[in-house]
C-alpha cells in the first residue's frame, strides 16, 4: 500500500518473502501522479477562487485576466524555512547560490547525471551540527549562517523536523508566532513559511513591494503610512484577508507577479497572456 506524508512524500510499503506475504502491485505513476498532486495543489479549484475573488475586488478583476493559473506550490516545510532564512536582506542569484551551497556542504548525494551532481536538502540534523556556523561563514553566508545554526538548534530541541512539519496542524497565529521563536525569522519569513509550506492559505507576507501594492491601489481603503510599521503589517494583511477570503494568500501571489517590473508591458495590454511554463525562473529538482 501506499501512505502519503504531511511533508508531500509517498512512501510505498512492499512486503518481501521474508515476511511470507504477497508483494503488492505498486503502480509508480500514481505514486508520482499524488506527489506532483501534493506538490502543485492541484485540487485546489483555482478558476473557482479567480472568480471569488474578482467579485470581491475590482482592482483584482482587472489585473488578473493576464495573470491566470498562479497557484501555490507545498513545499517541504524544512527546505522553505532554511531557504527564506538565507533571503534575509538578499537577492535571488544569491540566494539560490547560498542555497546550492547549502545542499553541496550538507546534504546527500542524490545522483550524478552528465556530469553534474545533484544533492538533496540537508536534515535539520545535520545543519544542527557542531562547527556548521564557521564553515558557513566561510562559505559566504555571513550573519545567517548563526541564524541556520541556531535554528536547527531550536528545532532540535522541540522534537526536529516533525515539530516543524507539525505546525501545519496549528491555527495561523499559533504557528506564525512558533516560528518567529525561531533566529532570524521576522513576521515576514514566517508568513512566507506559513503560506508556502504549512497550508496557511490566508498569511500574506507584507515586505515593502507588497506594502507599496496596498497603499498605491488601495489608498481608498487603507491608511497611508510613511513607513511599514508592525502595525501596519497587520493592517494590510487583515485588510486583504476580509477582502479576498481564506486563500487570500493566494490571491495576494497574483497582483504579487503582475507588478514585477517584466509584466509590465502584459500587465497593460489586454492581448497578452501570462506564459506560466516559460516566465519563471527555473529551479533545479532536488
Amino acid at each position: 500500500d501506499t501512505k502519503e506524508h504531511s511533508n508531500g512524500t509517498v512512501h510505498a510499503k512492499v512486503e518481501t518473502e521474508d515476511t511470507k506475504e504477497s508483494v503488492p502491485d505498486i503502480n509508480p505513476c500514481a505514486t508520482e501522479e499524488a506527489i506532483l498532486r501534493d506538490y502543485f495543489q492541484l485540487d485546489v479549484k483555482l478558476t473557482d477562487l479567480y472568480g471569488q475573488w474578482c467579485e470581491a475586488d475590482t482592482h483584482f478583476k482587472q489585473v488578473s485576466p493576464n495573470f491566470t493559473g498562479i497557484r501555490m506550490l507545498r513545499q517541504d516545510p524544512v527546505e522553505n524555512l532554511f531557504s527564506f532564512i538565507c533571503s534575509s536582506n538578499n537577492h535571488i542569484s544569491r540566494i539560490s547560490g547560498m542555497v546550492e551551497r547549502l545542499c553541496e556542504e550538507y546534504g546527500e548525494l542524490v545522483l550524478e547525471l552528465h556530469g553534474h551532481k545533484y544533492y538533496a536538502f540537508p536534515t535539520v540534523q545535520k545543519l544542527a551540527g557542531r562547527g556548521v556556523e564557521e564553515r558557513l561563514r566561510k562559505l559566504g553566508f555571513g550573519y545567517r549562517a548563526r541564524y541556520i545554526s541556531e535554528t536547527a538548534q531550536y528545532i532540535l530541541q522541540q522534537g526536529g523536523e516533525g515539530w516543524l512539519r507539525a505546525l501545519r496542524t496549528l491555527p495561523y497565529e499559533q504557528a506564525k508566532a512558533e516560528l518567529m521563536k525561531l533566529s532570524g525569522v521576522g513576521a515576514k519569513v514566517a508568513d512566507c513559511v506559513c503560506l508556502m509550506s504549512l497550508d496557511k492559505t490566508g498569511a500574506i507576507p507584507v515586505d515593502t513591494h507588497v506594502w507599496q501594492i496596498a497603499t498605491r491601489d488601495y489608498k481608498h481603503k487603507l491608511a497611508t503610512t510613511k513607513t511599514l510599521t508592525d502595525k501596519t503589517y497587520k493592517d494590510i494583511g487583515d485588510f486583504f484577508r476580509k477582502l479576498w477570503g481564506p486563500y487570500a494568500g493566494w490571491a495576494h501571489s497574483v497582483l504579487f507577479a503582475a507588478d514585477l517590473r517584466k509584466f509590465q508591458e502584459r500587465k497593460s495590454s489586454p492581448e497578452k497572456k501570462v506564459d506560466t511554463k516559460n516566465s519563471g525562473k527555473k529551479k533545479k529538482s532536488r
